[in-house]
């Protein structure tokens, strides 16, 4: 079984599944041959599954340190004077823009000083906490330092939604016992852990 992380799924394992210290696991794979990924954003082809896990929301955050001096924003377009920790596609080079919406469906596009593009959320989260600037983070990057108090929420109830973070599989009526067995652990994990409301910005 070999699970290809995404950025995102790269964060949840790491943090939310300890165990699990690398993506792929030769004696599982083999056996089956079988590949798994817990992501966003995977292009469902025939004969793979997607099982929801969790909202795939993007929020602004910045460090208590860097917010120090500052006003804290009341809306997006008060995002301009503050700089801003970009993202740039590692595929295509292009560098992502923040598109934000809240609960009633307005939307804004921010706009903001950049002096440092970074390819990485992980990353860009780091740099936040750090003083460097704001950060346009997946919440499964964010969630912990927002509870741990090292990053601070800009603009809550303004998010960027990217749909939703799935575990996929292949559609075989009769997968492998352990491929079954990995599906049912994370399916419970995230219940257990309650990471659909920790990942869910609204």
């Amino acid at each position: 079984m070999c699970c290809r992380s995404s950025a995102i799924s790269s964060r949840v394992t790491r943090r939310f599944f300890p165990t699990c210290t690398s993506t792929t696991d030769p004696s599982i794979s083999s056996e089956t041959g079988t590949t798994l990924a817990i992501g966003g954003g995977i292009e469902l082809n025939e004969g793979l599954v997607a099982r929801e896990l969790a909202p795939a929301h993007v929020v602004v955050v910045a460090s208590p340190a860097y917010m120090a001096d500052k006003p804290m924003p009341a809306h997006p377009a008060e995002l301009d004077g503050f700089d801003g920790i970009a993202r740039r596609s590692v595929s295509s080079g292009r560098i992502f823009g923040w598109k934000l919406q809240n609960a009633v469906g307005e939307q804004c596009l921010v706009r903001h000083r950049t002096p440092m593009i970074l390819d990485d959320p992980e990353a860009m989260a780091a740099a936040a906490m750090h003083g460097s600037g704001i950060a346009l983070v997946p919440m499964p990057h964010a969630a912990r330092w927002l509870q741990e108090g090292k990053l601070v929420r800009l603009l809550p109830g303004w998010f960027s939604d990217l749909g939703v973070i799935s575990l996929y599989y292949p559609s075989k009526k009769l997968l492998p016992p352990k491929t079954r067995v990995f599906v049912d652990f994370v399916v419970d994990a995230f219940r257990e852990r309650r990471l659909k409301t920790r990942f869910d910005s609204r």
